[in-house]
């Protein structure tokens, strides 16, 4: 799945990087190029930002006014981001076929496979070629739509995970534009016969994934020459993908969230058009994650599916700035002291 070229006044670099187990990562990256003075000296965050379906890490630098990349240069937090594709989109290694498990059809397990390799392969490495470099004390993983799916379950395995010491350390997890309530839209299924098998490479009718992505033009929730740029930013979606969130999701999401022990924060767009957008849903969904202390977050006004690339994404993407810093911080002081007090 080939990927867009970088904007011409982007402030991401590409990167590349081997894998322990041989495969590879590629994606954007926005470094600071000089970290200013802080009071916060003692927590900095690594974001981490997965994409969704159909996406690539372009899709987290849209534009000059709707890119991760701002959190590079924001006040003093001066926030490292690193944007991955995902194992089989851009010139990331693909993991398919998946083998079948458990009686569980390997071609449904394409969620659980990439959290597992976000969690064993691609945070690890991340971690130590942008989070130690840059004197980072933690990393938030930072997941949208499918991409929040898999950082779910990446933080159920870093939460089950008991090796010693830690690879990669984990201190909150952000998602938006997913959740537990799923809705069929009849446009995800035109073209493609009923009865049939679907294709190996999953591509949508023109104009379905503007309206996925952000809404009913009528809602005007974005700037109106960004419709223009879906389609021509939209990438092939692997059958698998497809059918983990259609057959696994629904019957694991309940027992993945009820692991998560690091803090939550949450986004739903107001009229996201893949799922339902109640506050039921939302106190549902909030409810599964039983061991997490620290959530926050909800319904986001007046956003699509796609908070970024609204006119709520500026003030989205500086929340998650500020929340991923705050949790890092919080969580470093605290093992600061616990150091101290097994070394008087």
């Amino acid at each position: 799945m080939p990927a867009p070229m970088l904007r011409p006044t982007s402030k991401f670099r590409p990167f590349s990087i081997t894998l322990a187990n041989g495969a590879e990562v590629t994606g954007i990256a926005s470094i600071p190029s000089a970290f200013a003075s802080s009071s916060r000296t003692t927590g900095r965050p690594l974001l981490v930002l997965v994409h969704g379906g159909k996406c690539t890490p372009h899709h987290f630098d849209l534009s000059d006014s709707h890119t991760y990349s701002s959190l590079s240069d924001l006040g003093d937090l001066a926030i490292p981001v690193v944007a991955i594709h995902r194992p089989g989109y851009g010139g990331s290694t693909s993991f398919l076929p998946i083998a079948d498990e458990n009686d569980e059809p390997g071609e449904i397990r394409y969620h659980q496979e990439t959290a597992r390799w976000l969690h064993k392969f691609i945070f690890p490495a991340l971690w130590e070629r942008f989070g130690v470099l840059n004197q980072c004390a933690g990393m938030v993983a930072v997941g949208h739509s499918m991409g929040g799916i898999q950082v779910v379950v990446a933080a159920e395995l870093y939460a089950r995970d008991r090796s010693a010491p830690r690879k990669y350390p984990l201190m909150g997890i952000v998602m938006s534009g997913m959740g537990s309530r799923f809705v069929a839209r009849p446009e995800l299924s035109e073209g493609f016969p009923e009865g049939e098998a679907l294709p190996e490479e999953i591509f949508f009718k023109a104009g379905v994934m503007g309206k996925l992505m952000l809404g009913d033009r009528s809602l005007r929730l974005c700037d109106s020459g960004i419709y223009g740029m879906v389609d021509e930013m939209d990438v092939g979606m692997p059958r698998e993908e497809l059918l983990s969130l259609l057959a696994w999701w629904p019957v694991h999401w309940k027992r993945c969230a009820g692991e998560v022990t690091v803090p939550v924060l949450y986004g739903l767009g107001e009229y996201d058009w893949l799922w339902e957008t109640n506050e039921e849903h939302v106190a549902e969904f909030r409810a599964a994650f039983v061991k997490c202390e620290n959530w926050e977050g909800g319904l986001v006004k007046g956003a699509p599916h796609c908070i970024e690339w609204s006119r709520a994404g500026r003030e989205w993407m500086r929340k998650v700035g500020v929340w991923s810093a705050d949790v890092v911080d919080v969580a470093a002081r605290k093992t600061t002291v616990a150091r101290a007090s097994n070394n008087p």
